[in-house]
């Protein structure tokens, strides 16, 4: 761009020195051309315009265009690189967490899923990197396709702390409460940051109300105050159309809330701490 602009600024100025020198190298008569004078109309049009062009411009010469270091710049070249020459496993999972950083999740999950199909399945920060895409897009997916893929994480590498942490939520979600809070307490034991411990505590609460078959809630709600109850029933005829996989969801909602809201949290704030 700087270049095409030069040339069109010189072009520009030509012209116009151009126009006012021609009169004067133009032989009148018995009167030679003013050679002297056509010189210098030439030097003030061209040095003169430099000038006034470096007095006022605001652009930097020196450091041109810093857009081009932008983070979206620097993951669309990289993006456009590895599209170009198909690039490393590594280099994909780069790609993925880049557009992770930008909010672009579908673009993500893509880019994480292009790692995994280089590495044969045998790359845990890919399959990670797919199901944390999946889970950023519905929360429900820890329950489907993430936690499946949590779970494959966890047999390429059994140490992957972001793998056990997620896939202790999607274990009460398949209610087995001995599996979550058995990933839980192996991750709150090597836990320092106050605020995830606080997440992990809240997790084993939840498998063990689970296990119980109750809900963690329900002692706090009694103690705090007056509860309504809820009594629901469904008509014989409406009961038959809805399949027993629907009653289960609903279920399983009401007992893991407290879990499921912990994992939104997880998502929306504390992925990098784990």
């Amino acid at each position: 761009m700087t270049t095409v602009f030069v040339l069109i600024a010189g072009t520009l100025a030509a012209g116009a020195a151009l126009l006012l020198v021609w009169p004067l190298l133009r032989r009148r008569g018995d009167q030679p051309a003013a050679a002297v004078a056509s010189i210098v109309v030439l030097l003030v049009v061209l040095l003169g315009g430099a000038g006034l062009y470096a007095s006022f411009t605001r652009y930097q010469w020196s450091n041109p265009v810093a857009v081009a270091d932008t983070p979206a710049a620097m993951t669309a070249r990289l993006a456009k690189r590895l599209a170009s020459d198909g690039g490393s496993v590594d280099e994909w999972v780069m790609l993925g967490r880049s557009y992770v950083e930008l909010g672009q999740t579908p673009l993500a999950l893509r880019a994480f899923q292009k790692a995994d199909q280089l590495a044969n399945g045998a790359n845990a920060e890919a399959v990670i990197g797919m199901a944390q895409a999946l889970v950023q897009q519905d929360i429900e997916e820890l329950r489907g396709r993430a936690g499946r893929m949590f779970e494959r994480a966890l047999e390429i590498d059994p140490t992957s702390r972001t793998a056990l942490f997620y896939s202790a939520f999607a274990a009460l979600g398949r209610n087995e409460p001995g599996l979550a809070r058995s990933r839980f307490s192996q991750l709150l034991a090597q836990e320092q940051d106050p605020q995830v411990r606080a997440l992990l505590e809240k997790g084993i609460a939840s498998a063990n109300a689970q296990e119980a078959g109750a809900s963690p809630q329900a002692p706090a709600a009694a103690a705090d105050g007056p509860r309504i109850m809820v009594r629901v029933s469904i008509a014989p005829e409406l009961a038959a159309r809805i399949p027993p996989r629907e009653v289960r969801q609903t279920a399983w909602r009401h007992d893991c809330g407290s879990a499921m809201a912990s994992a939104r949290k997880l998502v929306a704030c504390c992925s990098r701490s784990i």
